[in-house]
């Protein structure tokens, strides 16, 4: 049985992999999802200084999250469950 340390080490390590996948698929989309929820950033913000920034806004916005991960799934091709 999985303890408790390595499920959240799994659960980062899934979070970081779609974080970097959003980044890298078009970032200049995902800057204006964050517009849209009231983050002021430059448009051409350095990928590295994008990071922190998304995830704070994950951290700190319900709504963020939810518009976040409709944005992934929908570019990954993917389906909602």
């Amino acid at each position: 049985m999985e303890n408790i340390s390595e499920k959240i080490k799994n659960n980062l390590g899934s979070v970081v992999k779609v974080i970097s996948y959003a980044i890298e698929k078009d970032k200049n989309a995902l800057v204006e999802l964050l517009r849209k929820n009231g983050v002021e950033i430059k448009s051409d913000i350095e990928k590295y200084k994008l990071r922190p920034i998304l995830v704070s806004a994950l951290r700190e916005s319900e709504t963020f999250r939810t518009e976040f991960r409709n944005w992934v799934l929908e570019r990954s091709g993917a389906t909602r469950s």
